[in-house]
């Protein structure tokens, strides 16, 4: 499925934080079929816990599950030239959204 706007403003979803506090950065990854480059989101926090050892990560450096509004990540994914897509915990994609 695809859509193009968000569901809603003020909707709470998780993903996955490098350095978490100063210097932080969203988690991003790239679609071995395709090439495309997306962030990782999830429903809730359950889902990001489970999928957080299937995602690609660099050695050493510190990963954290974080809450954030959905309007904040669409608008961080525009502006950084990321899709989103939404995983459940087994990494299955349940959405794939075009900010």
């Amino acid at each position: 499925m695809t859509i193009d706007k968000p569901a809603t403003k003020d909707k709470w979803i998780w993903v996955i934080i490098i350095a978490p506090g100063e210097g932080e950065q969203i988690l991003g990854q790239e679609d071995a079929k395709t090439k495309e480059a997306y962030i990782p989101f999830f429903p809730d926090k359950d889902q990001a816990n489970q999928c957080y050892h299937l995602l690609a990560k660099e050695a050493r450096k510190k990963y954290e599950v974080s809450a954030m509004l959905y309007e904040e990540l669409v608008d961080h994914a525009r502006t950084s030239g990321f899709v989103l897509y939404r995983l459940d915990g087994n990494g299955t994609v349940e959405e794939k959204v075009l900010p």
